[in-house]
């Protein structure tokens, strides 16, 4: 029914859960923003539509590793997020935006430029 979607906005839909986030894997989306949704973590991430080119994650407190974002990620939206580590180059990202990440330190920085080769 939604296959000429191109753009989805489920961001505050409070009354979704990891399970039914995971259907949006057959979907052909270039756009997704899932911000502040407590049920977005590093599972959902990796089962995301590999057609996405944008993703709005901020305050999904969830994710922890951005190595696991689709590859043809462009830009990325994850203010207030709890990023750990970044486990695989992202090729493609373009804009990244981390406003209000207050566990990113020193060390996360170093090893996300040298890991995802944002420099």
């Amino acid at each position: 029914h939604f296959k000429d979607l191109k753009s989805l906005s489920l961001s505050d839909c409070h009354g979704l859960s990891s399970e039914s986030l995971t259907l949006l894997e057959g979907l052909n989306l270039s756009r997704l923003s899932l911000a502040n949704l407590e049920a977005v973590n590093d599972n959902v991430i990796q089962r995301l539509p590999k057609s996405l080119t944008f993703l709005d994650i901020s305050y999904c407190h969830s994710v922890t590793d951005f190595g696991s974002l689709p590859e043809n990620i462009t830009e990325l939206v994850a203010r207030r997020t709890n990023f750990q580590t970044c486990s695989r180059y992202i090729a493609a990202l373009e804009k990244l935006d981390l406003a209000e990440c207050h566990l990113l330190t020193d060390s996360l920085l170093q090893e996300m430029l040298r890991e995802c080769s944002l420099s």
